[in-house]
């Protein structure tokens, strides 16, 4: 599949770079700030990348992320295997290379668990899928251009301008987008956020005719 290019005007929010590091296998994610309804349809594009010495397990961003227990998150709260919710989830691996697209309903040790009704995902790229995630060299040192795309009942993710997964968003309706690091420490860049502009109903005006061809003074008429 050819790649598309993202046409979205209306920026909403951009940010500086932001370092993260967590001990251990643990996992965090950062919330970027929304209403209550979450964000349904956005643009999200980032630079991200492990540091130079320390692979991360899983980073990257997840999306649509809705929480169905009982209290309420905060930016930074560990994801935890009890924390009940949803979310759908665009990650890469510095561990295990890999590149990882899909829905959960909750995040454990070896990864988000569970499965989201509805929410099919495809990769685009001919390269085999293992260990929950399809292959993709993740390098050390070198930032990775991410880009999120949903609309509607749909989601596109794009790694350096190239399309490498779609598919159907299923429950997930709309949510809050964070960024998540599992393991090691990682670098976010460039973080920027867009809502997309409908375009005006293509009516005609008052006053507008439509024009029509001119008869072919060649043509003969029919008998």
């Amino acid at each position: 599949m050819a790649p598309r290019s993202i046409q979205n005007r209306g920026e909403l929010f951009s940010n500086g770079r932001l370092t993260c590091k967590v001990l251990g296998e643990g996992a965090m994610a950062i919330f970027l700030q929304s209403g209550k309804a979450g964000y349904r349809n956005f643009t999200l594009s980032l630079d991200l990348g492990n540091a130079s010495g320390s692979p991360s397990t899983r980073f990257g961003v997840v999306f649509r992320e809705e929480r169905r227990g009982k209290g309420k998150r905060r930016a930074g709260d560990d994801v935890g295997a009890d924390d009940s919710g949803q979310f759908l989830y665009c990650l890469l691996s510095g561990t295990h290379s890999l590149l990882c697209v899909d829905g959960a309903t909750g995040y454990a040790p070896g990864g988000p668990t569970g499965v989201l009704e509805g929410v099919k995902a495809s990769y685009t790229r001919p390269e085999p899928v293992r260990m929950g995630g399809q292959r993709f060299p993740v390098d050390l040192g070198k930032l990775y251009h991410m880009a999120v795309r949903c609309d509607g009942n749909a989601f596109e993710c794009y790694l350096n301008d190239q399309l490498v997964a779609e598919g159907t968003t299923g429950v997930a309706h709309a949510g809050r987008i964070g960024l998540l690091v599992h393991g090691g420490e990682c670098v976010f860049d460039n973080v920027k956020l867009y809502f997309p502009e409908p375009l005006p109903d293509l009516t005609l005006l008052p006053g507008e005719t439509i024009l029509e061809e001119p008869d072919d003074p060649q043509e003969q008429p029919k008998p």
